[in-house]
């Protein structure tokens, strides 16, 4: 579960900011989803130490 949690939410936020930005275009969809992906497993890891350790 340690690494599972912060892939989890990495890959739920990436998807959201891809979809954020393919309304502007597809470059900024793959910056954004980027960007969403590093923020959800920083998240990840915050939840995971938080709340399951």
């Amino acid at each position: 579960m340690q690494r599972l949690l912060p892939l989890m939410t990495s890959t739920l936020v990436g998807w959201v900011g891809w979809w954020l930005g393919d309304f502007i275009g597809t470059m900024t969809a793959l910056l954004l989803s980027l960007i969403a992906s590093i923020i959800g497993w920083y998240i990840g890891v915050k939840i995971n130490r938080e709340f399951l350790e």
